[in-house]
């Protein structure tokens, strides 16, 4: 039995529920099927942060989200974990 995974659909429904709760949000994704909801998010006022691996990460979602985007490598390093997996 093959099991998919629906946690793109967690994260929207409830990003967009809760939207009235919050004025800034994290989200830890590089997958650009997120641009929609992100992108509707910034139009509301929303500061959206993303972080991920940057080569990973579409590039239309940086593009997107700009200065607002921190590569997971970068926090690796910063935090002592470098070269560790």
């Amino acid at each position: 039995m093959v099991r998919k995974a629906n946690c793109d659909v967690d994260l929207t429904f409830y990003a967009m529920r809760d939207k009235e709760k919050f004025d800034r949000g994290v989200f830890l994704t590089g997958d650009g099927d997120f641009i929609i909801v992100l992108d509707y998010f910034i139009k509301q006022q929303k500061q959206v942060l993303i972080m991920a691996n940057a080569r990973r990460t579409a590039r239309e979602l940086k593009r997107l989200v700009g200065g607002g985007f921190t590569d997971l490598n970068l926090i690796r390093n910063i935090v002592g974990l470098k070269g560790k997996k």
